[in-house]
């Protein structure tokens, strides 16, 4: 009789168990399914761009400004016929201040979703400037995060990331419902050792992507509309 009892206790026991490691892992298959990769920016059309200086830009290249322009080539990775363009840059630094470049969308976009990581590709024509991104949170502070790797000290397209964001900025979640979504605002090229000098420096871009948590239907609604008319 006893050991009927103990082969039903061991037999519920495990039942709940595996109960448990089936609802554990529907859960955790329910979580990563919420979680994509979304199409910011494929910059098969580059109008949206534009790129500044420092505010401590010298007279040095009044006559070299910095310009950018839709150009044809694409990372083997992602080549297709309907993506065959990138962005790209040209720029000057020297040594008197000009250290720093801003590309800008003429829209800030807008992240749709709770947002952990954003990627894109660059080509960093292994010049050795530091890229890293600025972000707008809800309450309208701005940070700036390196890329990984941050140093373009490499010829030819790399898969590059800012990562952590759901741990370095407030944005909506299902738990914080007054937040609102992360904004890009500039993607910046800076020599903060000054060791590029005289140097024209020419940096491609191409498809920005967020990988973002879909759980938020409809939160974001009339985001894509602009107040210009």
């Amino acid at each position: 009789m006893k050991k009927v009892i103990l082969f039903v206790v061991i037999s519920l026991f495990t039942l709940v168990q595996l109960n448990l490691l089936y609802s554990q892992g529907s859960d955790e298959k329910k979580q990563q399914e919420n979680w994509k990769w979304v199409l910011l920016d494929d910059f098969e059309d580059c109008h949206n761009w534009e790129i500044i200086n420092s505010s401590f830009s010298t007279e040095k290249w009044k006559f070299n400004e910095p310009c950018l322009s839709r150009v044809k080539g694409s990372p083997k990775e992602i080549a297709t016929p309907n993506n065959q363009y990138c962005l790209g840059a040209k720029f000057h630094m020297d040594e008197t201040g000009d250290t720093r470049k801003f590309i800008k969308p003429r829209h800030i976009i807008v992240l749709p979703g709770y947002c952990s990581k954003i990627s894109f590709w660059v080509n960093g024509r292994d010049k050795g400037v530091v890229m890293s991104v600025m972000f707008l949170d809800e309450n309208n502070i701005l940070y700036t995060f390196k890329t990984k790797p941050a140093v373009l000290d490499f010829y030819g397209w790399k898969k590059l990331e800012v990562d952590n964001l759901d741990k370095k900025l407030d944005q909506f979640s299902k738990e914080s419902r007054h937040k609102g979504p992360m904004k890009i605002i500039a993607f910046i090229f800076e020599n903060p050792l000054e060791r590029i000098f005289d140097k024209e420096i020419y940096v491609y871009i191409d498809q920005l992507e967020a990988y973002c948590r879909d759980d938020q239907p409809g939160q974001f609604d009339g985001s894509e509309i602009k107040d210009i008319w």
